[in-house]
């Protein structure tokens, strides 16, 4: 993932839901998750995503102590529920707009196959694909502790 210029984030050590653990549980998951991420790869996660998209305010408070934003998404596929690549393309290209966070599952070949046409087709309508803390840096930036599930241009007036 490092190689091929992805953002390696957390999702914590056991797929546990932040709304099903206690905060010491979850701040132990982030911590272990983070360790043997960097264990593997030499990098160490500065995101993570709220598995299920399941989030608590003392779970926030736990990833901000840890110095980590929780990104959610503004297009679900659901292609871990379709496995149809074809839905999966409509959905994206039907719903993406300027700053989305797209959710998709690399595990299900239909992901990579409806990949194989998303990807293409988005640099052809003029959108760039960037790592969440690309597109994060370009719109303002992030707060640990807080949850992002899209980034969108700020128009300002100018006079």
């Amino acid at each position: 993932m490092v190689a091929q210029g992805c953002e390696v984030a957390n999702h914590t050590f056991d797929h546990t839901l932040m709304t099903k653990v206690s905060p010491t549980d979850l701040a132990n998951q982030l911590v272990a998750t983070n360790q043997v991420v960097s264990d593997a790869c030499g990098i160490s996660p500065v995101l993570m995503r709220p598995c299920g998209g399941a989030k608590t305010d003392a779970g926030m408070n736990i990833a901000g102590a840890i110095s980590m934003p929780a990104i959610l998404w503004s297009v679900d596929t659901l292609d871990w529920k379709t496995r149809d690549a074809s839905q999966t393309i409509q959905t994206v290209l039907d719903k993406v707009k300027d700053g989305d966070i797209i959710l998709m599952h690399d595990l299900y070949d239909a992901t990579g196959d409806a990949s194989e046409t998303i990807i293409p087709e988005l640099v052809k309508r003029g959108f760039q694909l960037v790592t969440v803390s690309e597109l994060s840096s370009y719109r303002g930036g992030m707060i640990p502790g807080k949850s992002y599930s899209q980034f969108r241009l700020v128009k300002t007036n100018e006079k």
